[in-house]
């Protein structure tokens, strides 16, 4: 039985078998860390920029779904983007 990650693979069969090495090689692929490049965790990025944004706390925040993280901030992103633009009105562009 290979171990990736937590993750028991126990292949039935040869087709199995070759899914289980596509996932071995692209977890390898994906744990290598290129140069200057740093992984990014997009959920607490999202919160903070929220907590930030909208005047959540960030603990409130904590508490939300995956979905409705991503919805309110694409909402805060719709808003932003209409404010800019009201903004941009009213100085006559």
């Amino acid at each position: 039985m290979d171990t990736l990650g937590g993750s028991d693979y126990n292949p039935a069969n040869k087709a199995a078998e070759a899914i289980a090495k596509k996932f071995r090689d692209r977890h390898k692929k994906l744990s290598k860390k290129e140069d200057g490049v740093k992984s990014i965790d997009i959920l607490s990025r999202y919160v903070s920029i929220l907590a930030l944004g909208n005047h959540h706390t960030i603990s409130e925040l904590m508490e939300y779904t995956v979905y409705q993280l991503f919805d309110e901030f694409r909402r805060f992103e719709k808003k932003m983007s209409y404010d800019t633009w009201f903004k941009a009105k009213l100085a006559g562009a």
